[in-house]
């Protein structure tokens, strides 16, 4: 479940950058466009909506770690790999 949760970050990612590269939208500025329609004004930058779904879902605590970092990250493996 680590690894498939850490795989679907970087390939998410790489598609990330595929849909830019082809000039398309990618998936986060739909979430930014929904949010700023809901709440207009108020809509986060799309880099923080990155980093809050990647909080949710513990990509940046299983992926980076550094000396201000917990040694142990609790979460429900399963939950975010689904």
């Amino acid at each position: 479940m680590f690894s498939a949760v850490t795989l679907a970050a970087a390939s998410g990612e790489i598609l990330h950058q595929l849909v830019l590269n082809a000039g398309k939208k990618p998936f986060v500025d739909y979430v930014v466009k929904v949010n700023d329609f809901q709440n207009p004004g108020k809509t986060s930058k799309r880099s923080s909506i990155i980093s809050h779904i990647h909080n949710i879902l513990s990509i940046n605590a299983l992926k980076h770690y550094d000396e201000k970092t917990d040694a142990f990250v609790e979460f429900d493996a399963e939950e975010c790999a689904l």
